[in-house]
């Protein structure tokens, strides 16, 4: 058998539609890692698009939430917040989501999630969690925010209620949340009075501590502070009265604007904070009261920063960041490495004109994939070659019921012919595709991703490709 193969930079178009935006979003990943990209619609519900290999289009999107009105018997709601997060070490996915009415807010749960056989997002099965904390009285349950984490030590979840609904400033109550316990809302108190929007929240854990905890940045009143709460005490009875451990009031670096936590598969978090030209890192055993951070990174990008995320695997730590002028840069270092300046890389613009992002690090390859919102356009999927370091760009094309829905796009396009030795077409042959370093292709019009060690394989049309 002989293959032969043509290629050229030619115009092409895919009767698809081309993912917008959406309201909010966050993205997971699978153990192949493939996208998990959930997000709140424009129309109200919550969604889970997923890279779907051997398809046409290469992604599919499920609602997840469409039924939950129905559950609760009421006439409508709309998806308002949500969260979800993974376990680094076994992927297991959990999800919060609120929703509302009109008057008042629910909060569900779905938990325990695979991340190698998906078939559940096809019927999520959602737990509806009422509000039962003892001692506590909320006319109407209006929820601000939820966050949750997965880590060595267990299962953490928050949820932020407006104190006042209608009060313009906003004031928060915090509970933490035990899925599994006969009551399962728990007052959590905070240090300070803190508004919903006015600052930014993360879950964490430090070195050292038996529980998880909640890192809290921005201004407050007058003042920027960084505050770190323990959910509650470890040392004594989990029950109503147990409202917080203890307290850290982290030196705030001058000029800072951004807050983001890396929390690694050994389940300490870093805390990372920019601004004023420089990245600043609190390490896992340096959270204590007071402690001061350590600049690992001096730039230019790292001024008037607008968004931070920072994440963490087996190996490897990433820090993504969008400044005013909505520039979009990263920096990363080998895990183990953080408080080394000089292990740093060199932070490095990506894309312009960028509004939101959610980023990841490919459990398998270790290299950068980030979702990003480009002002005045749609959601674009950046990937960078673990080999070549190049980023490629593309938009997430769905499948579209409308005929008329095309996307144009140039590309390169290969034509493979198989012969014999006569030179005479095969068809039926079947063909296995590899690349040097991870890629995805259309092969005959489907989708297929391309590994060294996991080849795609294809057959060729009865007149070839």
């Amino acid at each position: 058998m002989i293959i032969q193969s043509e290629s050229e930079l030619m115009a092409n178009q895919k009767h698809s539609d081309v993912m917008a935006p959406d309201k909010d979003f966050e993205v997971l990943q699978s153990q192949d890692g493939d996208s998990l990209f959930f997000s709140l619609g424009t129309d109200g519900l919550f969604y889970l698009t997923r890279e779907a290999r051997d398809t046409r289009t290469g992604w599919d999107k499920i609602d997840l939430s469409g039924g939950l009105a129905r559950q609760l018997g009421v006439a409508k709601a709309t998806a308002k917040t949500f969260c979800v997060a993974q376990n680094a070490q076994t992927g297991t996915i959990d999800l919060a989501l609120a929703m509302t009415d009109g008057a008042k807010d629910y909060l569900f749960l779905s938990l325990g999630h695979s991340n190698t056989d998906l078939s559940w997002a096809n019927g999520a099965a959602w737990t509806y969690a009422p509000f039962d904390a003892e001692g506590v009285s909320v006319a109407v349950l209006s929820i601000a925010d939820n966050y949750i984490l997965q880590n060595a030590t267990g299962e953490f979840f928050v949820v932020d209620i407006l104190k006042n609904p209608g009060n313009p400033l906003q004031l928060i109550s915090r509970f933490f949340l035990r899925p599994a316990a006969a009551v399962k809302w728990c007052v959590h108190d905070l240090a300070v009075d803190l508004s919903a929007g006015g600052v930014v929240s993360a879950l964490g854990q430090r070195a050292g501590d038996m529980v998880a905890g909640t890192y809290t940045f921005g201004k407050i009143v007058d003042t920027t502070e960084l505050i770190f709460t323990q959910l509650y005490n470890p040392f004594k009875k989990l029950d109503g009265s147990n409202r917080a451990g203890f307290t850290a009031r982290l030196t705030v670096p001058a000029g800072a604007d951004a807050m983001a936590v890396a929390t690694g598969p050994a389940g300490v978090s870093n805390v990372l904070v920019a601004g004023g030209g420089v990245l600043t890192l609190f390490a896992p055993d340096n959270q204590n009261d007071q402690a001061v951070g350590l600049a690992v990174v001096r730039n230019a990008l790292f001024a008037g920063v607008q968004t931070l995320h920072a994440a963490a695997i087996e190996g490897r730590t990433a820090v993504y960041g969008v400044n005013q002028q909505g520039d979009l840069f990263y920096v990363a270092c080998a895990a183990g490495s953080e408080t080394t300046p000089a292990a740093w890389s060199t932070p490095l613009p990506i894309l312009l004109n960028v509004e939101r992002i959610a980023p990841y690090l490919n459990v398998q390859t270790s290299n950068n994939v980030i979702f990003a919102h480009v002002s005045g356009a749609n959601l674009v999927q950046l990937t960078q070659d673990p080999v070549t370091t190049e980023w490629r760009q593309r938009s997430i094309l769905l499948p579209s019921t409308d005929p008329d829905d095309l996307v144009s796009y140039n590309s390169f396009t290969t034509h493979l012919t198989v012969t014999d030795d006569f030179k005479v077409p095969q068809a039926n042959v079947k063909l296995s595709l590899t690349s040097v370093s991870p890629v995805v292709v259309y092969a005959n019009d489907v989708y297929h991703s391309c590994r060294r060690t996991s080849p795609s394989r294809s057959r060729p049309t009865r007149r070839a490709c």
